[in-house]
C-alpha cells in the first residue's frame, strides 16, 4: 500500500512539474524585417485640358447673360472648327453677380452686372493646343485659367511605378539582411503606401503656334510597406 502510494505521488510530481515547464516557455515570435519602396517613372504628355471663358458687364443681368452667351458661342464655334470634338467640352463654371461703385465717402451704387462662363477643353494632341487658345482668344475669350498636361495611357504609367516599388523594396530588404548577416525569407506581407496622380514637370518647348508653351514630362510616384521573415 505504502509502495502504491509512492510511486502515485511520484508520478504526480512529474506530471506538475511537465505542467510548470510547458506554461513557463514562452512562444517565439517571428522574425521579420520591415522595409518600404518607392518607384517613379515619367513620361512625355500626350493630351492638355485647357480652361477658359467669357466675362461681360452690362447694366442688366438679362444683358450681360445674352452678351456671355453670344460671345461663348462663338468661341465654341471656333473650338469645333479647330477639331474638338464636343465630348471633349465641359462648362465648368457659370456666374452672375452685381457690379458695385463708390465707396470711401461716397455711397454704393449698383453699376451693372457681370455675366462669366468658363469650359474646360480637352485637347489630345498637343501640337493642335496652341492654335486652339489662339482661335478661342480671336474667337471672343477674354479669361485664360491655365493649362494643365496628362497622359491618356496613365495605368501602363501606375503599373511601371508599382513594378519599380516592389523592386525597391526587395532591394532594400536584401541589403539590410546581407548587412545584418541574417537570411531574407519570403514577403510576410506587401501593401501599398502613398501613390500620387500623375505630376507635370514643366520646361518649356516651343509648339508650332505663336503662343510658347511648356510641355514637360508627367511624374507617377508609388511606395510599398513589405514584411519579410528572416532567420
Amino acid at each position: 500500500m505504502l509502495k502504491a502510494m509512492t510511486v502515485a505521488a511520484a508520478l504526480a510530481l512529474a506530471a506538475a512539474g511537465q505542467a510548470v515547464a510547458q506554461q513557463g516557455a514562452a512562444p517565439q515570435e517571428a522574425r521579420v524585417l520591415s522595409v518600404t519602396g518607392t518607384g517613379s517613372v515619367s513620361a512625355a504628355p500626350d493630351m492638355a485640358r485647357a480652361t477658359f471663358g467669357v466675362t461681360a458687364q452690362r447694366p442688366e443681368a438679362s444683358a450681360a447673360f445674352s452678351a456671355v452667351a453670344q460671345a461663348m458661342t462663338d468661341v465654341l464655334a471656333a473650338v469645333a472648327a479647330a477639331g474638338v470634338a464636343a465630348a471633349d467640352v465641359q462648362t465648368v463654371a457659370l456666374s452672375l453677380s452685381p457690379v458695385y461703385g463708390g465707396g470711401g465717402d461716397a455711397p454704393l451704387r449698383l453699376e451693372g452686372y457681370a455675366a462669366r462662363q468658363q469650359v474646360a477643353v480637352t485637347v489630345r494632341a498637343l501640337d493642335a493646343l496652341g492654335p486652339l487658345l489662339d482661335a478661342a482668344a480671336r474667337a471672343g475669350a477674354t479669361d485664360f485659367d491655365g493649362v494643365g498636361f496628362d497622359v491618356a495611357d496613365r495605368k501602363t504609367l501606375e503599373d511601371a511605378a508599382l513594378a519599380a516599388a516592389l523592386a525597391d523594396a526587395a532591394r532594400i530588404a536584401g541589403l539590410m539582411a546581407e548587412g545584418a548577416g541574417v537570411r531574407l525569407g519570403a514577403p510576410l506581407s506587401i501593401a501599398l503606401g502613398g501613390g500620387g496622380r500623375p505630376e507635370p514637370q514643366y520646361r518649356m518647348s516651343a509648339m508650332e503656334a505663336a503662343m510658347p508653351l511648356a510641355a514637360g514630362s508627367i511624374s507617377v510616384s508609388v511606395s510599398v510597406a513589405a514584411r519579410y521573415a528572416i532567420d
